[in-house]
């Protein structure tokens, strides 16, 4: 069973948040699926692709996936190979920075049937470019027995994505980015601010 989260948290501690929501699971095979408040799912059918994705991807034990505006470049889709020429590439930058959701939409649908449940490694996934990016915790899915075995620290609200990504290095786990699965992020419309979060 998969459960699903938008955490808030009024101590600002979202570690806490997260730790405490995995205890609320029935089974250490459940998966807990946070994702932020300010996303929101554009791929069709988006349950069905992540069940399908787990399933056929038991070598992972962290999922993920692709957005438009995020910290951590390996999950920002305009990375995803998508074939673009300069043009097109550079048409899909503009919308990719925009908030039209219409357009993200089509983005959502036109990854997911190329790609459909497909998932890489996320460490491996364009690593000589950005080889030490970390994991942003715009949408996080984990079994219980993973967190319970890794908890995620509780320290605020920054750095606790990338410190849970390092804590899952050290054990030689692995988190999978499913490439067919995107997600709008408003990420503080594109300002530099983190008022929100502390």
């Amino acid at each position: 069973m998969i459960y699903y989260s938008v955490p808030y948290t009024k101590d600002k501690n979202i570690g806490k948040y997260y730790n405490s929501f995995v205890d609320l699971l029935p089974n250490d095979e459940d998966w807990a699926c946070f994702i932020d408040a300010d996303t929101i799912f554009l791929t069709p059918n988006y349950g069905h692709l992540i069940e399908e994705a787990i399933k056929n991807n038991t070598n992972f034990s962290v999922f993920t996936c692709f957005t438009n505006r995020i910290g951590n470049p390996k999950q920002s889709v305009h990375n995803l190979d998508m074939k673009l020429n300069y043009e097109e590439y550079e048409q899909y930058r503009k919308i990719y920075n925009g908030d039209k959701i219409d357009e993200h939409r089509k983005i959502a649908k036109e990854i997911q049937d190329k790609y459909g449940s497909k998932v890489i490694d996320m460490d491996e996934f364009l690593s000589k470019t950005y080889g030490d990016a970390l994991l942003s915790g715009v949408m996080i899915m984990a079994q219980k027995k993973t967190i319970k075995d890794t908890p995620f620290k509780e320290e605020g609200m920054l750095g606790v994505d990338n410190s849970f990504h390092k804590d899952l290095q050290a054990k030689g786990l692995k988190i999978g980015l499913m490439k067919g699965l995107y997600i709008y992020h408003w990420h503080r419309g594109g300002k530099n601010t983190t008022n929100h979060l502390i």
